[in-house]
C-alpha cells in the first residue's frame, strides 16, 4: 500500500465542485425573486404548466426597474390593491348591513372596516411613492442666533386660519382622512436658536 500523500496548498485549498454547487444552489434559493417565483408556482401551477426561469426573469426585471428608479410598477402594484380593498370593503359593508340580526353582521362590519383602512394606508403609501418626502437638516453656525416672528412695525406674526369643518367632499369619500385631520392641531412655535 502507497502511503497517502498531502496534495500541494495550492490544490487543496481549491473547493470541490459538489461543494461549489451545494453553494451556489444556496444562493440562488434565497435570493427574493426566486422565493418569489417559488410561491406563485406553488400556489398557482397546480398543472405544472409555468416555468419557473421565465418567473424568475420576470421578478428579476421588476427588481432591476425599482432599482433604476422606474416607479411605475410599485404605483400600479399599490393603486390595484387599493382599488382592490376599496371593493373588498363595500362588498363587506353590504353583507354586513344585510346580517346585523345575526352574530355574523357585527364580525363582516369589522372586517369591511379594517379592509377600509388598509385601503387608506395603501393610498397613503402610493402618495409616498408619487412624492417622497424630503428630509432636510438645519446647520446653526451662529454663536447666538435669535429667530424674531415678528413684523417690521414689532407686531406679532398673525396666526394663519386653520380651515374649520370637513369639506363636503372629503367627507364622502374617506371619512377616516377627516378623522385624521381632525386629530391634528397645528402649532406656531417661536424659539430662538443657540
Amino acid at each position: 500500500m502507497k502511503p497517502h500523500t498531502p496534495l500541494p496548498p495550492h490544490i487543496s485549498e481549491l473547493p470541490d465542485a459538489e461543494d461549489e454547487a451545494n453553494s451556489l444552489l444556496q444562493r440562488v434559493v434565497t435570493r427574493p425573486e426566486f422565493q418569489a417565483a417559488f410561491s406563485v408556482m406553488s400556489a398557482f401551477d397546480g398543472g405544472g404548466t409555468m416555468d419557473l426561469a421565465s418567473l424568475l426573469s420576470q421578478f428579476r426585471d421588476a427588481a432591476d426597474a425599482v432599482n433604476e428608479g422606474k416607479m411605475e410598477g410599485p404605483e400600479r402594484i399599490a393603486m390595484s390593491q387599493a382599488k382592490l380593498l376599496d371593493m373588498l370593503f363595500h362588498e363587506l359593508l353590504r353583507r354586513g348591513m344585510a346580517n346585523l340580526e345575526n352574530s355574523h353582521g357585527e364580525a363582516l362590519m369589522r372586517l369591511a372596516l379594517k379592509a377600509q383602512a388598509q385601503s387608506s394606508r395603501t393610498l397613503e403609501t402610493l402618495a409616498v411613492l408619487k412624492k417622497p418626502p424630503v428630509f432636510a437638516h438645519q446647520v446653526n453656525m451662529a454663536n447666538q442666533q435669535v429667530v424674531n416672528n415678528t413684523l417690521p412695525n414689532g407686531a406679532p406674526l398673525p396666526s394663519t386660519p386653520h380651515f374649520q369643518g370637513t369639506p363636503p367632499a372629503l367627507a364622502e369619500e374617506s371619512p377616516n382622512l377627516v378623522r385624521l385631520a381632525k386629530k391634528r392641531k397645528p402649532a406656531i412655535q417661536y424659539h430662538a436658536v443657540e
